[in-house]
């Protein structure tokens, strides 16, 4: 299945509020390619609280080193040796097919004139779960107290 059989089946409906989530991959498109040819994965997250999906693009080009090094640490991984993007590409699609969740920092964009998720960063473990913990306490709380004033 395609990305967009998938979408088109109504596989993830959009995050739509930015912040930092817990997601784990619930579609993979390995066979996708970006506008000049090169390989490229495809890949929706869904956050594990049900806040809905975000989908990612990783060109598999030197370029976006960086993206896939980022990817690779929130994995939880700390390898640096990979003599080629396309080898810690495989190693990343590996985790993702056995189901490893990351911690990414959402944003929201306009995209010809609705509101679209993507994925600002990939955090460490480490500092997703730190970053997810400050969240939830200054996050406000429902209440049926009346205020104090």
């Amino acid at each position: 299945m395609k990305a967009s059989e998938y979408r088109d089946s109504g596989g993830g409906a959009s995050i739509e509020k930015a912040g930092v989530y817990r997601l784990m991959p619930a579609y993979i498109d390995t066979e996708a390619k970006t506008k000049n040819g090169d390989p490229m994965l495809k890949v929706c997250w869904e956050d594990k609280n049900g806040n809905g999906s975000v989908w990612d693009n990783l060109p598999v080009i030197d370029t976006a080193g960086f993206k896939w090094g980022r990817l690779w640490f929130a994995l939880g991984e700390e390898d640096r040796d990979f003599p080629a993007i396309q080898d810690l590409a495989n190693a990343c699609i590996r985790k993702l097919n056995a189901q490893i969740d990351v911690y990414a920092k959402v944003i929201i964009e306009t995209y010809k004139g609705n509101p679209m998720p993507r994925i600002e960063s990939y955090l460490s473990p480490e500092e997703g779960e730190a970053t997810m913990k400050a969240m939830s306490r200054t996050a406000p709380r429902d209440t049926d107290e009346e205020p104090p004033f």
